[in-house]
């Protein structure tokens, strides 16, 4: 947590240094579940605590684009798994 505070620009390979292959391991709802809860957990966070103020919000920016991104793959998955019922 505490690479977090000091790179939060970082984000995305913390991530992946701190989940790895598990990540790799998750359907994209339990991807896209996991980033909301980290979001959510980012935001609790007091400002104050990153080396830079205005890193929270840099921080929070890229945790929502990750999680659009996530979303937009469950979609994509619950459509394919929809065609392939039907």
């Amino acid at each position: 947590m505490l690479s977090l505070l000091q790179q939060p620009h970082e984000v995305d390979s913390l991530l992946a240094d701190i989940i790895g292959l598990n990540a790799l391991l998750l359907s994209h709802k339990e991807h896209a579940s996991f980033l909301q809860i980290f979001y959510q957990v980012c935001k609790a966070i007091p400002s104050s605590l990153f080396y830079e103020e205005y890193w929270q919000e840099e921080l929070l920016m890229a945790l929502r684009s990750m999680t659009d991104i996530a979303y937009k793959h469950e979609m994509a998955e619950q459509r394919r798994t929809i065609e392939k019922l039907s």
